[in-house]
């Protein structure tokens, strides 16, 4: 068919085929969405407030989660830890830039069974605080915690507060969006300096 001799009947012909077709895909499309589900995601459902990232963070940290994992999470997140303050370190060290103590991060690594890890969401301080989450070993009562501040602000004397809760050699995790050392001052991580 070329346009000089465009027809009428063809046209009508061609277009009949093009409903017929797009009325076929249309149909495959739908009988495929009742198996695969393309379009639905269960993240739309949720509600993503700090208690609901916490409980997500603790479940993946907890040896007997039910992702059948053990505690591959819990060391991998360490080993993250560790390894990105050591290299920070290194790159900032003639910087006179904060360096951060590694040791405590180094210690769980080498010295705790990360399968007796018992890890907890909203764990009560002495002073009646919660901190998100805390991972604890109870044969040496290592212990630290993660504050998750992605949207929630900083009550008074949190951060100091929960550090008299850990002992000595424990140590607080502080996720936030905003930039942590604006918001913790001092308290960064065991900073050294």
């Amino acid at each position: 068919m070329t346009f000089e001799t465009f027809d009428r009947a063809e046209f009508k012909d061609a277009l009949a085929r093009i409903t017929t077709v797009s009325s076929i895909i249309a149909e495959t499309r739908q009988q495929l969405e009742v198996k695969l589900a393309s379009n639905f995601s269960i993240f739309e459902q949720m509600n993503y407030d700090e208690n609901y990232i916490s409980r997500i963070i603790k479940h993946l940290l907890d040896p007997r989660g039910s992702h059948s994992q053990g505690s591959r999470f819990l060391k991998a997140y360490l080993k993250t830890l560790f390894d990105y303050f050591t290299q920070y370190n290194k790159e900032n060290k003639e910087n006179n830039d904060k360096q951060y103590n590694t040791e405590n991060i180094e210690n769980i690594l080498n010295h705790q069974n990360m399968d007796k890890a018992i890890v907890r969401c909203n764990d009560p301080t002495k002073d009646n605080r919660l901190i998100d989450i805390t991972v604890t070993w109870d044969a040496t009562k290592k212990k630290f915690g993660i504050e998750n501040k992605l949207w929630a602000r900083d009550q008074k004397n949190q951060v100091s507060d929960y550090l008299k809760d850990l002992p000595g050699d424990g140590f607080l995790i502080y996720l936030s969006i905003e930039n942590p050392e604006e918001k913790l001052g001092n308290y960064i991580l065991n900073s050294t300096n």
